[in-house]
């Protein structure tokens, strides 16, 4: 709450113009244009001149209150989003499969919104999704617990995978700019460590090579992790089930990005190419900090020191953060209603208790 505050702070809910002599005006801007700005203040509305265009500063009141005015962008978003959603869970879907964890798609749907409901509403964010699903998973397939835990690890690893193949794409294929070279930078050592990561999850012979077998022996709970080996060594043995999972994230991404699209012309915002496919899957990442639900506070934050240097400005950063997490939010209910009625514990820290080995 404390980085939400802060936030809304930085930000500031009115807009605030800088006139030509210096002096601070605050109040709704109207238009703009030809060195002169319009703004609407509780007198009425008055003429100024500018110096240019560093001398606007847009509170969040102003990008907030264009989502009333443009609704039909807004349930685009929603759709899309929706669609999205769908496909993790059919991703997981393929992952439960590759480990011959046989789950209907009705029954994996349902543990995908329940899990849902976790990353958006309560403490422990997208960790504590991952734990719920992992749990009722394990549940239905009591004899196969590891199989269960890393169908999720798995799907949560390619997830994150995309994302960073995505960015490292568009900086690749973006034209030379001002921190572009860092960007470029960041995005392939990213890209490369998720590919390490998976090579050595899915490839045994990787990680016989590398001695880490050998390191996991000398580990307390050493035969469970050799489980937790033997059932990513799965994954290696079925590549097809690992390339339809990472074509399923690619859509999931794409709905995503196209989620950002229409939320940002809801609130009269042309997002920058470069910000909607670098910018913004790097602020995304930070939302999966543990402990905290949807990465309130943090990836808002992200929003507002990242987006502003792609060309977007800070306060329609910020709305466009809040505006997609409460897509989510809205999207993630049915999934509370389900974990209602849903038999037995509902505390991730005890799942993941009972989860470990």
């Amino acid at each position: 709450m404390l980085l939400i505050a802060l936030v809304l702070w930085l930000v500031g809910w009115k807009d605030r113009v800088r006139d030509e002599a210096g002096v601070e005006h605050t109040g709704r801007i109207v238009r703009e244009g030809g060195g002169e700005v319009v703004l609407r203040t509780e007198t009425g509305e008055r003429t100024l001149r500018v110096k240019d265009s560093g001398d606007l500063h847009r509170g969040m009141g102003g990008a907030i209150g264009n989502l009333a005015r443009r609704p039909g962008p807004a349930l685009l978003a929603i759709l899309i989003q929706g669609m999205g959603l769908l496909l993790l869970q059919v991703r997981w879907g393929l992952f439960l499969r590759g480990a011959d964890l046989p789950t209907s798609w009705p029954r994996v749907v349902r543990l995908g919104a329940m899990g849902l409901f976790f990353n958006q509403v309560l403490p422990a964010g997208a960790l504590g999704g991952d734990v719920v699903k992992a749990y009722y998973a394990a549940r239905e397939h009591p004899d196969r617990k590891h199989q269960a835990v890393v169908s999720v690890l798995a799907d949560r690893g390619i997830g994150l995978f995309v994302i960073c193949l995505v960015a490292a794409v568009a900086v690749l294929v973006a034209p030379s700019a001002e921190g572009i070279e860092t960007a470029r930078k960041v995005s392939l050592a990213l890209l490369a460590l998720t590919s390490l990561f998976l090579a050595l999850l899915f490839t045994p012979p990787l990680r016989r090579a590398l001695g880490l077998p050998a390191l996991f022996a000398r580990l307390p709970f050493a035969r469970s992790w050799g489980k937790l080996g033997d059932a990513f060594a799965t994954y290696g043995r079925r590549p097809g089930t690992v390339l339809a999972a990472t074509l399923v994230s690619l859509l999931c991404h794409a709905c995503m990005l196209g989620t950002f699209y229409w939320c940002g012309l809801a609130l009269g915002l042309r997002i920058p190419a470069f910000a909607l496919f670098v910018a913004i899957p790097v602020a995304q990442m930070v939302s999966a900090v543990p402990g905290l639900p949807a990465g309130w506070g943090v990836s808002d934050l992200a929003f507002f020191v990242l987006l502003p240097t792609a060309g977007v400005p800070a306060a329609s950063a910020v709305a466009l953060s809040f505006a997609f997490k409460i897509i989510n939010l809205l999207l993630a209910l049915p999934g509370g209603l389900l974990l209602a009625h849903q038999p037995g514990s509902h505390d991730p820290a005890a799942m993941a208790r009972e989860l470990a080995p």
